[in-house]
């Protein structure tokens, strides 16, 4: 279980915020909260008043109730776009007192598109630290979302301190192909809950045994210009080094064939009263191995008191995006 400290350091006081837009950021805020039942603040924000209504988060922001009378956006970020700007004081409410705002979406649709630039320039001139987190669509989908989803990501950068950004197509060969559709995304969207829940987990210092902060991810993520590569291994303490690699290794959203890419690595090792410093040396070794031995690594690690010896390996970094050829 990852834990949530309800205080930024002191040059990050405030609440944490975390905020879903659109289907897909609902998602993964449902995710959230089962991975963290009691985070400081969770929310979600939707054009469709029937989605949003069906969803577990409890903190509801419906948008633009009387642009399209609680119906979506029809694939329009205009559409989204307006509809922030109607529901602009009920968006203030919600980030009100945030020092950081991690915002969630997948782009290239009308909500995520239109609402979360909107939301992104509201929680920045309230003063908040920003991440965006963001999910851009399959190439299938066609080129008008892929554009779509490409100038929210440009107006999402001027706003946000941070971009984490996965792709679809990028996801698509990693998962099991024998697993359905919705068993499919229900693993990616639970893999970016944890992506998530990185970024307020790096102001905990309960714990700490070696320190990483937000510079230390934003060093390794930047400002949406290249994929995300992400990797968890989780097992009981006694599990050998080997098993928990493995497991990095063969999440889905581990772009492991272009590792020799990546740059900078964050790694996170998170145990319990066990934790040697033998094992945290076996495991930083094992990752770099995994990705090679040029690659700077920017190394946490944290001793958490939970009624289960635990022990979990987390790994992020940020591949180039190939741009596709034009034949």
């Amino acid at each position: 279980m990852l834990e949530i400290s309800p205080q930024g350091p002191s040059g990050l006081p405030g609440k944490i915020c975390l905020c879903g837009i659109g289907a897909a950021g609902t998602k993964v805020m449902e995710e959230v909260l089962l991975l963290a039942p009691q985070p400081v603040s969770v929310c979600a924000m939707n054009l469709d008043a029937r989605l949003l209504n069906a969803s577990a988060v409890p903190c509801k922001v419906h948008l633009g109730a009387r642009l399209t009378r609680g119906l979506g956006s029809g694939g329009d970020a205009s559409v989204g776009t307006q509809a922030a700007c109607e529901s602009e004081s009920s968006i203030l409410r919600a980030l009100e007192g945030s020092a950081l705002t991690v915002l969630v979406a997948g782009l290239g649709g009308g909500t995520g598109s239109g609402v979360a630039p909107e939301a992104a320039r509201l929680a920045k001139e309230q003063g908040a630290y920003v991440v965006s987190v963001v999910i851009r669509p399959f190439r299938f989908e066609g080129e008008r979302r892929a554009a779509q989803a490409d100038e929210a990501l440009a107006r999402l950068a001027l706003y946000s301190d941070m971009v984490l950004r996965f792709d679809n197509d990028a996801m698509e060969s990693l998962i099991d192909p024998d697993k359905g559709v919705l068993e499919a995304f229900s693993v990616v969207n639970a893999l970016i809950a944890r992506a998530v829940l990185i970024v307020p987990s790096l102001l905990n210092s309960s714990g700490t045994l070696l320190r990483v902060g937000l510079d230390d991810l934003l060093s390794v993520a930047g400002t949406g210009k290249g994929i995300c590569t992400f990797g968890v291994g989780e097992a009981s303490a006694d599990a050998s080094v080997a098993d928990i690699l493995d497991q990095v290794r063969h999440s889905p959203l581990f772009l492991e064939k272009r590792l020799g890419e990546v740059d900078d690595v964050l790694v996170l090792v998170r145990g319990g009263g066990s934790l040697t410093l033998q094992r945290l040396e076996d495991l930083v070794d094992g990752v770099a191995e995994i990705l090679g031995r040029g690659v700077r690594l920017h190394i946490g690690a944290s001793v958490a008191q939970q009624p289960e010896d635990r022990l979990s390996l987390t790994v992020l970094g940020v591949v180039p995006v190939v741009e596709p050829s034009v034949s």
